[in-house]
């Protein structure tokens, strides 16, 4: 593979990355090429080169997809928002199954699993009630938007499709407020400037908005002239809040909130359950298809209504909640503690008195509880996209509940961990303590290359179960 960057390369595309890129294989290298779609025979340039996969940019398409389609978005390709509108949406839902597919048998070692179609969406656009777009100031223009692909650099946008539409007015005035007032922008290289990002989130409750400024300074210069240009161009709004932060790096929130105009809080619906949604909570950005997929996860479970279930990495309850209706007792496990206050709040406002939760480490809090006396019949993992801590597979292993439903974000870590409570001998032990018993992907995030995935691990009965 001398000189193998000089020339053109053609390439058979036969996957989809967990990012959305096209894999090909060239002398038994992994390509991944943007824009390249499964069952293409594409050109490519190879643009970067590594021990074990190599990256190619796509020069022309020479064999397309009968699948291939026209963007609707203009900002397409050139955005790094969205990944795969050039593909038909059936095409994406079977793309991400095979995604999933191929991380349980690659790396999780689970040769011929079945994985079924991705549940997907009825209208893959508009469906993310949250929306974040840093905000830069290019040759005298402000630009507020979403990163071009690979770089930090903004291209402004005036409506992001996948976003409600009400959303491109509040961009719009909020942008004609700065380069009127004249306020700086955040430069990420200097470190310098006021204003960062442009967050607005969406209650499915009222229909009305939370708009969150985030900037380096804890007081906004001219904030008065810009409430009253919020509320005049968008009356739905409900709350305006002002966010600081000073740390450098990519982290949109800071953590000090000043409310500016209405409440601190909106409040969110799901599963029958409200929740009041601040600008640090974790919330799920497509409402419907977290229904599908916590619907799902309780499938899985299939409480009988003698259980106690732990809900590792719990957030602001919403699983626990839900789990409720047919569990004895939830104990909602989590490390961020203003998530945990807001849990809290969320189960008394739905007159929930069997649901717990405890702030804590998910390896610290489990063997607390279990010295107790307390033991999961059942426990819900739903771990950010790095997945879990091999101290909680440990502590699982240990425990040995008698079933593990997993909700993930990221199938390459997913596989990780279920090769260590599924694997045998990869776990350090003579059995494999549970076996994988069902599999279900959920599209929550049409038009991109990311896929939440629900897994149902039973325990296989080794000796020392509880």
């Amino acid at each position: 593979m001398d000189d193998i960057s000089m020339k053109p390369q053609q390439l058979t595309i036969t996957a989809l990355s967990e990012e959305g890129e096209g894999i090909g294989r060239l002398d038994g290298m992994a390509v991944f090429v943007p824009g390249a779609l499964p069952g293409e025979m594409v050109e490519c340039h190879l643009v970067e080169q590594k021990k074990n996969y190599a990256k190619g940019r796509m020069t022309r398409v020479l064999e397309a997809s009968p699948l291939r389609g026209i963007p609707p978005c203009p900002y397409f390709p050139e955005c790094g928002g969205c990944q795969l509108q050039h593909l038909d949406y059936q095409g994406q839902l079977e793309a991400k199954r095979v995604t999933v597919q191929d991380a349980l048998e690659r790396i999780g070692g689970f040769k011929g699993v079945e994985v079924p179609m991705t549940l997907g969406m009825s209208e893959p656009y508009r469906y993310r009630n949250n929306g974040q777009y840093p905000i830069r100031k290019i040759n005298g223009q402000i630009r507020i938007g979403f990163f071009k692909a690979g770089s930090h650099e903004v291209i402004d946008i005036k409506d992001c499709l996948i976003q409600p539409e009400i959303n491109a007015r509040v961009v719009a005035a909020i942008k004609a407020w700065i380069q009127e007032t004249g306020l700086t922008t955040y430069n990420p290289k200097t470190q310098e400037g006021l204003m960062r990002h442009l967050m607005i989130r969406h209650s499915n409750v009222t229909g009305g908005l939370m708009v969150v400024l985030v900037a380096t300074e804890k007081t906004l210069p001219g904030k008065a002239g810009l409430i009253e240009r919020l509320r005049d161009a968008v009356p739905e709004i409900e709350s305006i809040i002002l966010n600081t932060n000073i740390k450098p790096g990519s982290q949109v929130l800071g953590p000090h909130n000043k409310v500016l105009f209405g409440s601190d809080r909106i409040n969110g619906e799901l599963d029958g359950f409200k929740f009041g949604i601040s600008p640090l909570s974790f919330f799920q950005v497509n409402t419907d298809q977290t229904k599908v997929l916590y619907q799902k996860a309780i499938e899985f479970a299939d409480l009988k209504g003698d259980e106690t279930v732990f809900d590792v990495y719990s957030g602001i309850g919403t699983i626990s909640l839900s789990l409720s209706r047919k569990a004895r007792k939830v104990y909602g496990i989590e490390s961020v503690r203003p998530a945990v206050e807001d849990a809290v709040e969320n189960a008394k406002r739905a007159g929930v008195s069997h649901v717990e939760f405890v702030a804590g480490l998910a390896e610290d809090v489990m063997p607390r509880l279990a010295e107790a006396g307390i033991w999961a019949d059942v426990v819900v993992l739903d771990p950010p996209r790095k997945g879990c801590e091999p101290a909680v597979l440990r502590t699982l292993l240990d425990m040995k509940p008698e079933k593990i439903v997993y909700v993930s974000c990221k199938p390459s870590t997913l596989a990780r961990d279920l090769k260590i409570l599924c694997g045998g001998g990869e776990s350090g032990l003579e059995e494999a303590v549970y076996k994988l018993a069902a599999v279900q992907p959920v599209d929550l995030f049409g038009e991109t290359g990311h896929v939440e995935c629900v897994i149902l691990m039973q325990r296989s009965g080794v000796k020392g179960e509880k």
